[in-house]
């Protein structure tokens, strides 16, 4: 299994090697947030990409299978839901 880190439109900007493999898919969801919320800094309003990715900070994360079925998908739009903060451009 491997970590996808993704554009919105479908590029996929790197990956990692996923060890866990019996995990629940909530325990899933919450190691995708983690992992693409470290992209962003945040204050109580806003998110915004951290200046070592700006342009480059994925804007998905896909736990992916070793035949290619995707396990969970976590985008921004999730982690506007899940943190009822906006996400900028930049800051």
């Amino acid at each position: 299994m491997r970590a996808e880190f993704v554009r919105m439109i479908g590029t996929v900007l790197g990956e990692i090697p996923w060890p866990m493999h019996d995990v629940s898919p909530a325990d899933l969801r919450k190691h995708a947030a983690l992992m693409l919320n470290g992209f962003y800094d945040h204050d109580e309003f806003e998110s915004w990409p951290k200046r070592e990715f700006f342009q480059k900070a994925p804007e998905e994360v896909r736990i992916v299978r070793d035949d290619g079925a995707i396990m969970i998908k976590y985008d921004l739009l999730d982690l506007i839901k899940d943190t009822g903060r906006r996400v900028v451009g930049n800051r």
